[in-house]
């Protein structure tokens, strides 16, 4: 009897590595691939490839038109109102510029719904001043707000859509 925890024997000195059989070698560069997935250590076609379309998420600017400069500065200026307007920039950006451009209004609603859900926070902190955690809580949430409102003006800069996390979308 056999010890099933004993290493399996050496191979004696000279004797070749294993070889694949013919019939599962690596086929040539093109060439199809009898069954299942490609083996390890083989390349993904390239970019463009036949067979592979190109996908548009949710938060992909408007087909149809390519976007101006001056929507995506609005746009970007929007979400920079975080440091100096609050909810007066993206009241003003909208009502101005939100008929001329779907993609201004789309970023103006969406600066608007996380400067109205701040609010609300800071209103309920306020009146629970005498408590250290709603302080805590305002000095966190300024924080928070400053770097989504940086990281929305960079993603409109860049002509996408971009959406606030855990906010209350009141405005649509």
């Amino acid at each position: 009897m056999s010890d099933p925890f004993a290493p399996p024997p050496s191979k004696p000195y000279g004797q070749p590595p294993l070889q694949r059989p013919p019939d599962q070698a690596h086929p040539g560069p093109g060439a199809p691939y009898p069954s299942g997935p490609p083996p390890a250590g083989t390349l993904p076609p390239g970019y463009g490839a036949p067979g592979y379309p190109v996908q548009t998420g949710p938060y992909s600017p408007i087909v149809g038109r390519p976007l101006v400069a001056d929507e995506t500065t609005w746009a970007m200026l929007v979400h920079l109102s975080v440091f100096a307007l609050s909810i007066i920039g993206p009241l003003i950006v909208m009502s101005t510029k939100g008929n001329q451009s779907p993609y201004i209004r789309r970023h103006a609603v969406e600066a608007l719904n996380m400067h109205l859900t701040l609010l609300i926070i800071d209103i309920v902190c306020i009146f629970l001043f005498w408590l250290i955690l709603p302080l805590l809580l305002m000095f966190g949430l300024s924080i928070a707000a400053a770097v989504y409102g940086v990281m929305a003006a960079m993603a409109a800069n860049r002509g996408e859509d971009y959406r606030y996390p855990m906010i209350w979308r009141m405005v649509k």
